[in-house]
């Protein structure tokens, strides 16, 4: 008997998903098999949305990964398209799901992990806090542990940990063009956060963000920022986790990857999360907070 979980989305996504399946077989005594199927081999795009291949194999992970096939290159395929449409039933008959075993839907469900019946198939997001909250130390433990980690990661945190800078992170790109989904960022807000944040122990401001090439020297200028980091620099997701939740002060995105990066700081943490527009799918909800 066992748990399968279809992995969607990039690391943040993965994660919640990943965190749900661990903690579902730990409580139904079962394996688990974290199912790649709906990923594809290598980044790419669908209708301008970024799709990224499995990413919890960089991080002393629990369980054991299995596929038939990735996700065509930028394309899907006929197994993807049933996988959406039990996710579109799960909708809309959700209890019916749960109860014949299947988690799954498109939309986000404020469900009770600690009182499911026992689960076979995870085709969710997943977006829940109960079960990072339950695995805790132990799941911080195994996201800390990397399994190659670069030269140049290495050096960064090591310079992170000599120096605490407080870190904001920003999904610029993704802000200005996905709209409807993260929000419109407010920048005069965003300034006086940093301001406070940075003001109480004089630390440097170092900006974490997916698309470098959207700052202007205006807006770095405004932002009071003494480093940015994009992915040519560190080019591995988890490995920009962990460094975006390694300095003395967080500011977040809204973003899942943000989440993780505030967890990751444990209990004791300075964490600053952000607001956002009615129209943005925020994912700091009161039980995320």
């Amino acid at each position: 008997m066992a748990v399968k979980v279809f992995l969607r989305g990039g690391l943040g996504n993965q994660l919640f998903q990943y965190a749900a399946g661990l903690f579902l077989a730990e409580r139904q005594n079962e394996d688990v098999f974290f199912r790649s199927d709906l990923l594809p081999e290598h980044p790419d795009t669908i209708a301008r949305i970024s799709r990224w291949p499995i990413q919890i194999t960089d991080f002393r992970f629990e369980g054991k990964v299995s596929l038939r096939t990735n996700q065509p290159p930028n394309s899907t395929n006929l197994f993807s398209k049933f996988m959406q449409a039990q996710r579109l039933l799960g909708d809309k008959l959700g209890g019916l799901m749960i109860s014949f075993g299947f988690l799954s839907g498109e939309r986000e469900r404020n469900l009770d992990f600690t009182k499911l019946p026992r689960i076979r198939v995870v085709n969710s997001y997943c977006a829940s806090s109960t079960p990072a909250r339950e695995l805790n130390e132990s799941l911080r433990g195994q996201l800390l542990e990397l399994v190659n980690p670069s030269n140049k990661y290495l050096d960064l945190l090591e310079e992170m940990q000599r120096v605490s800078p407080t870190v904001v992170h920003l999904r610029l790109g993704d802000y200005r063009h996905l709209e409807h989904l993260y929000g419109v960022p407010n920048f005069d807000r965003l300034e006086q956060v940093i301001r406070r944040a940075s003001a109480s122990n004089g630390s440097p401001v170092w900006l974490f963000t997916d698309s470098p090439e959207e700052l202007d020297s205006q807006l770095i200028t405004k932002l009071t920022l003494d480093r940015v980091i994009g992915p040519k620099e560190v080019p591995s997701s988890l490995e920009n986790l962990i460094l975006i939740s390694a300095g003395s002060k967080l500011i977040c995105s809204n973003s899942t990857l943000s989440w993780w990066a505030a967890f990751l700081k444990g209990p004791d943490g300075q964490v600053l999360y952000p607001t956002f527009s009615p129209t943005a799918k925020a994912v700091f909800r009161k039980d995320m907070i």
